[in-house]
């Protein structure tokens, strides 16, 4: 049974003492125990990234998550974070084709590809993300759309896919990202299980079955409940509900209920 993964993406919110007060508070609120039935990331802006690792802000149990990760392990790419810094900060995870970076940034699929072989190369375990525009949806285009998408993976190594806990899917419906539109039960299960498809078509079926995919897209206490219980849903990938403490903690223990 895999291990399900709530994994929290602050985007560009929250400055320093914002960020030790939402821990503080998060270590009081988050119920004992919960941490061995699920995998906790938070992601904070990369310039908050040295409070976790410097100052051990987080709870043993929770890894830190960076939301980007460059292609090269160094050069002159002024602004831009390598996955060999991140990896000197005790990050453990990085997220790889977020929606907005995608389209604020105009990052391809060829890029992306760099991105999640320079992550795995060097020892981050990159959340991958996919989704649709509402263009796509509506058009029945979803699948061709994540099977474009998708071939980032088959341009990897087979080496570097050696482990399937170390690589993480993030099915996210880009018409839901901060919309407050969430995709139904029914979609969600549908995406998660042609991914999981496209899976073992690349490695096989037993390590497909191993790799976790989350969902994100206004990700709720309220509607997190529903989408776990897909078969196909490991987790989530929570974009505003993970800025709210009480949300954050609601979320993990609903995930903790399915483990």
């Amino acid at each position: 049974m895999r291990k399900p993964i709530v994994a929290a993406n602050w985007k560009m919110n929250k400055l320093k003492e914002d960020v030790r007060e939402f821990v503080q508070d998060f270590k009081r609120k988050l119920p004992h125990g919960v941490l061995g039935r699920v995998d906790v990331v938070i992601c904070p802006s990369v310039a908050h990234l040295a409070l976790f690792s410097h100052e051990g802000l987080l709870p043993v149990g929770v890894a830190a998550g960076a939301q980007d990760s460059h292609w090269e392990d160094k050069g002159a790419y002024t602004g831009c974070v390598s996955a060999a810094m991140l990896k000197d900060l005790k990050v453990r995870y990085a997220i790889i084709g977020h929606s907005e970076r995608r389209q604020h940034f105009s990052e391809s699929n060829a890029m992306l590809a760099g991105k999640l072989r320079a992550s795995l190369r060097s020892g981050l375990a990159p959340i991958f993300c996919v989704g649709e525009r509402l263009e796509a949806r509506d058009g029945g285009q979803t699948m061709n759309v994540l099977g474009e998408q998708m071939a980032a993976l088959s341009d990897t190594p087979a080496e570097l896919l050696g482990d399937p806990t170390q690589l993480v899917l993030a099915y996210e419906p880009v018409w839901a990202i901060g919309t407050g539109k969430v995709a139904t039960v029914e979609q969600a299960q549908e995406a998660h299980a042609f991914l999981r498809r496209q899976l073992s078509t690349l490695r096989g079926e037993a390590w497909a079955q191993d790799v976790r995919i989350l969902y994100g897209g206004s990700v709720t206490p309220e509607n997190f409940g529903a989408l776990i219980k897909c078969p196909d849903v490991d987790g989530g990938l929570v974009g505003g509900a993970s800025l709210e403490v009480d949300k954050f903690v609601k979320l993990i223990e609903i995930a903790a209920q399915g483990a």
